[in-house]
């Protein structure tokens, strides 16, 4: 399983986007794509900050477009989940490199599940066991 970062989906709402990212995508079995309930909080938050109007309602549309596919299984923060992100936090706390709790709570997902991430901020998920792919340069 494969699990998406937000700013792989957040390609489908910008108005220009990297052809290398969709290739990548589209070479991936479908069955192995997966997006966390943590990411659509992320996008949607990001969306619902602008200012009521045409690019935000727009904005919204694009992230509904990119995770409707996603949306019947979409991966929860668990117990499994919530246990793994007591102990990254923990770890990365102590090695001077604390972590964002969106960042942590999809890292602690992924750790619960055995899953990649494919992100472009691979340093924001480094050193906590899970397996990084970088689409936009794979």
């Amino acid at each position: 399983m494969i699990i998406l970062d937000t700013n792989v989906l957040s390609e489908f709402t910008k108005p220009v986007t990297d052809p290398q990212v969709f290739a990548w995508l589209d070479a991936q079995p479908r069955g192995e794509l997966a997006v966390t309930a943590v990411t659509k909080a992320e996008m949607l938050g990001g969306a619902m900050i602008l200012d009521d109007g045409a690019r935000r309602r727009r904005l919204i549309e694009l992230i509904g477009a990119a995770l409707a596919p996603f949306e019947g299984a979409m991966l929860a923060f668990d117990s499994e989940a919530a246990a793994q992100f007591a102990a990254l936090t923990a770890k990365r706390r102590s090695a001077g490199r604390p972590i964002g709790i969106m960042d942590a709570q999809i890292d602690a997902i992924a750790l619960a599940r055995g899953a990649i991430i494919a992100t472009r901020d691979t340093d924001d998920f480094s050193g906590v066991g899970v397996e990084l792919i970088d689409p936009w340069t794979a």
